[in-house]
């Protein structure tokens, strides 16, 4: 790859994974997260740290980088996590999420 040249399309990073975001301050810690994404997550509902790229300091979020190879563990977290801290940007703010990874590309 050139200087300068784009490193990918839009369509090329959703197939390679997810932006997830969780919000730090809603968890319970009741270890559910944890064994149903087969310690993908930590005690604290927070995924890997090298899956971590922003935090929004304001609003408390974590946003996270979520490989394809991990959604669906990523998911059942999401399923059984009761407090409802865990966001894929895509559904919630797709508008966002566009400007993200397009960003992500340049």
């Amino acid at each position: 790859m050139e200087m300068g040249e784009a490193a990918g399309s839009f369509a090329d990073f959703q197939s390679l994974g997810r932006i997830l975001y969780l919000h730090t301050q809603l968890t319970t810690h009741d270890g559910a997260a944890i064994v149903d994404s087969n310690c993908f997550v930590d005690e604290s509902d927070v995924p890997p740290i090298d899956t971590w790229f922003y935090f929004d300091d304001e609003n408390a979020n974590l946003f996270c980088w979520i490989p394809k190879k991990f959604e669906t563990i990523m998911q059942a977290a999401i399923d059984v996590e009761m407090m409802g801290s865990y966001h894929w940007l895509d559904k919630a703010g797709p508008f966002t999420h566009k400007a993200i990874v397009t960003a992500m590309a340049l």
